[in-house]
């Protein structure tokens, strides 16, 4: 909704005060999720010198039979509850169109399915036998990875149509396109055992996160632009 349709409408600073708490709770929730993830990983990286970003994916954290699997997974978890809120505000401050609604169901499966790859269905630790939850845990990422990709792209046509949000709709489709770039590298390299599978499925959950970050901040300068018509 524009800010003159809000200002010539009945109970307007009531509509906007709703409007600045819910966007507020966007660009937190965005921020700390971010936050969570990135300290979770640095800090797995420090507790098990033998972890490396380079060679090893993030999963590897909470594998099977990592050291630290449930003090990171804990981290892991609150990361993706976090970003079920974050989902649920962008679901609140937008236009509540068909494409929005699906956006915001792949957003909560992504959540959902970011949990149960802690538990119960951890990935198999390297180097150990494979189990039927090391199975489960490929075939779910399997189908997490292309929905982050696919909500970045539903996400750009919703925000098109979106006052409040058409803005962020170029930004959404520039980091789908690189997520879906850097995810397609990360997959042919965990196809071919490479090297550096951690290194590129950093760049794809990196491009992820700086989606997430971006529209936490756009969330946050509208609250500001929201609280002042407001006053």
């Amino acid at each position: 909704m524009d800010t003159a349709a809000i200002e010539s409408s009945p109970g307007a600073v009531r509509t906007l005060s709703v409007s600045a708490r819910v966007l507020a709770m966007v660009g937190w929730s965005g921020l700390a999720a971010v936050g969570v993830y990135v300290f979770a990983t640095v800090l797995g990286g420090i507790l098990d010198p033998s972890y490396s970003h380079l060679r090893h994916p993030v999963s590897e954290l909470t594998s099977s039979h990592a050291p630290d699997r449930w003090l990171l997974g804990g981290f892991y978890i609150a990361y993706n509850l976090i970003l079920a809120v974050f989902a649920v505000g962008l679901f609140l401050t937008g236009r509540r169109s068909m494409t929005l609604k699906v956006a915001f169901a792949f957003m909560i499966a992504t959540a959902v399915g970011g949990v149960l790859l802690v538990v119960p269905f951890p990935q198999d630790t390297l180097g150990l036998p494979g189990t039927t939850a090391g199975v489960m845990h490929i075939a779910l990422a399997a189908v997490v990875s292309p929905l982050t990709v696919a909500i970045a792209f539903l996400l750009g046509f919703a925000f098109r149509k979106d006052a409040l949000w058409r803005g962020a709709s170029r930004f959404s489709f520039a980091l789908g396109l690189v997520i879906l770039a850097t995810g397609t590298l990360a997959g042919v390299t965990a196809v071919n055992d490479g090297d550096f599978l951690g290194l590129f499925q950093r760049f794809t959950i990196g491009a992820f996160l700086v989606w997430v970050l971006g529209l936490a901040v756009w969330a946050l300068m509208k609250t500001r632009m929201v609280g002042q018509h407001a006053a």
